[in-house]
């Protein structure tokens, strides 16, 4: 998703035996351990009794956006960065999740106050280009992810998403160099090869499509999305026994 989640110290409640601060480390292990549930029961009620700590309602706007509550992800970001106006990394979640509430222009704004506060943050670059990809802005969004990979070189999530924007602007050849890169840093990042196939296909490389969407299956063998095109991919070789498979497999 994008989400980067720091469980800062409350600076009035920076002493580790703090009843307050331990009971803030323990929410933070139940996050990790992704005990969504438990978290948002948890940090209300100690919300309830402490509302002016800021980490509370990340806790919280992160554990609703993972749960898919997103517009109560998007207020309790919005409450923790009225408590602390100054944290880079609230506006680039609350950025995350107004982007996959389909509010872009809104997600763009927030990526740029985030970036305001701390200028070299590859990550709320890379989801800035993910939005701004979304509004069709596609050399824009090129160049953030440009950008995030000039702060970040080892970076296979901007270098996929780059990928994804330079095929979509047709710049194929492009696009699969970018795949490649990320392939480099991550070679087991199913999605990659799964995209790099439809660029593949995009240039009349059926064969090598195939390959990569085999390679997709291999390290996720229920994936769905990469059987899909398998099939596709095979109907246009005319390998109708193959295609067939290959949708029955996505079915199942």
């Amino acid at each position: 998703m994008g989400y980067t989640m720091y469980l800062n110290k409350p600076k009035e409640n920076n002493d580790p035996q703090n009843p307050v601060q331990k009971k803030i480390i323990q929410i933070g292990n139940l996050f990790n351990r992704k005990q969504f549930s438990a978290v948002i029961e948890q940090a209300h009620t100690l919300a309830n009794e402490y509302p002016d700590i800021f980490v509370l309602w990340i806790i919280l706007g992160a554990s609703y956006a993972q749960i898919g509550s997103l517009n109560k992800a998007i207020q309790s970001y919005q409450h923790a960065l009225s408590l602390n106006p100054n944290y880079a990394d609230g506006y680039n979640n609350l950025g995350v999740v107004l982007k996959d509430k389909g509010k872009i222009e809104e997600a763009i704004e927030a990526f740029k106050k985030a970036l305001s506060l701390k200028p070299e943050y590859p990550e709320a670059y890379s989801n800035m280009g993910n939005a701004l990809k979304v509004h069709g802005r596609l050399h824009e969004a090129i160049e953030a992810y440009k950008k995030a990979l000039s702060l970040k070189p080892e970076y296979p999530e901007a270098y996929s998403n780059m990928g994804n924007a330079l095929q979509v602007k047709g710049k194929l050849e492009e696009a699969i160099e970018a795949y490649k890169k990320a392939l480099s840093l991550k070679p087991n990042y199913a999605k990659v090869y799964l995209n790099m196939g439809s660029a593949l296909k995009g240039q009349g490389n059926e064969e090598e499509a195939i390959k990569a969407y085999n390679k997709a299956l291999s390290i996720i063998p229920n994936y769905a999305e990469a059987y899909v095109s398998l099939a596709l991919a095979h109907k246009d070789q005319g390998n109708l026994e193959d295609a067939i498979e290959a949708c029955n497999k996505s079915i199942s």
